[in-house]
């Protein structure tokens, strides 16, 4: 699918070190592009900043599986702990380095997914901390050769975050908004694969895919039960925000995409909830345009669902 390599994309060697290394200065999830202490889960997509990445050039993977090395440039997870100087050319070996898949590398990003296997240590000195070294050419990045790799405590329970599409102008004024105006957009398609947007909303009774990653390693073909919070506005006279609904959906990896996982569920054609303020369970009428704040993670960036109300969706209350 065309969307999930563009959403990765934007979103053993022989190790020897060289004096113009790479450098790491920040290891985000892949999907927000956020870090939340301990968050990072194996199997999971993230994204290194730095500099020094590739060999100046930008490789995007062209085909699938997606491959352990783009350009000269390669990812590895190793546990951290201290390797004599005269050993650095054993790093990968002694530090027990697992290598990562690449979607993307540039000079200054690369996409890479966290191996789904540990690394053993033949190290002494572990603390049970893991980090990961950036090999361009057979060039370490810095932190690895001066022991200060960057650090990681793994999580093993889910952390889900889903992919971003950027900002768009709202629902309701589709074709000219002010940049102030404009709503962030989750990766969420519809069942033709197309983006959900201003363009394209959502609409009562409809079924959409959530992608997203940070999933604990369910196997393909296995899926689980999901449940979210999804924001829907009071039918009039009251105009207040919002009835939180819990909206109930299935996830699976996608057979495609280690580390890529699709949520589907149906936008509710009804409300259950009654109001923090009692007011009586109902959509609104009419051609009703709203943004529907929706997340799959409370500590994820808020993103925003166009949704579209016509008269007649569903069970609704009039002026």
């Amino acid at each position: 699918m065309k969307l999930v390599t563009v959403l990765l994309m934007s979103a053993s060697t022989a190790i020897a070190q060289g004096s113009s290394a790479p450098k790491i200065s920040q290891i985000v999830n892949g999907a927000t592009f956020t870090y939340w202490p301990g968050a990072l889960i194996p199997g999971e997509w993230a994204t290194i900043f730095g500099t020094g990445l590739s060999n100046g050039g930008v490789y995007p993977a062209q085909t699938l599986p997606f491959p352990q090395q783009l350009g000269n440039t390669q990812v590895f997870l190793c546990v951290s702990a201290p390797v004599p100087e005269s050993e650095i050319s054993n790093i990968v070996s002694l530090l027990g380095c697992v290598p990562s898949i690449l979607a993307y590398v540039s000079p200054t990003q690369l996409n890479f997914q966290v191996p789904t296997s540990l690394p053993k240590a033949n190290a002494p000195g572990w603390n049970g901390a893991y980090g990961f070294i950036v090999s361009v050419g057979g060039t370490l990045d810095q932190d690895a050769t001066s022991q200060t790799m960057m650090k990681v405590s793994f999580v093993f329970q889910s952390w889900p975050e889903m992919f971003s599409e950027g900002t768009d102008c709202p629902v309701s004024t589709p074709t000219n908004c002010t940049s102030s105006a404009r709503v962030n957009r989750g990766a969420i398609t519809d069942l033709e694969g197309r983006l959900v947007n201003s363009s394209n909303p959502g609409r009562v009774g409809n079924w959409y895919t959530i992608w997203y990653t940070g999933e604990f390693l369910v196997p393909v073909g296995k899926t689980i039960s999901f449940s979210f919070g999804f924001s829907v506005p009071f039918a009039p006279p009251y105009n207040d925000c919002c009835n939180v609904i819990t909206v109930y959906g299935i996830a699976a990896q996608s057979p495609q995409y280690p580390g890529m996982y699709q949520l589907n569920f149906q936008v509710p054609t009804t409300i259950n909830d009654v109001g923090p303020y009692g007011y009586p369970p109902a959509f609104p009428c009419g051609d009703y345009y709203w943004e529907a704040p929706i997340s799959i993670n409370a500590n994820e960036p808020s993103n925003s669902f166009p949704l579209v109300i016509k008269s007649g969706d569903v069970p609704c209350t009039s002026n």
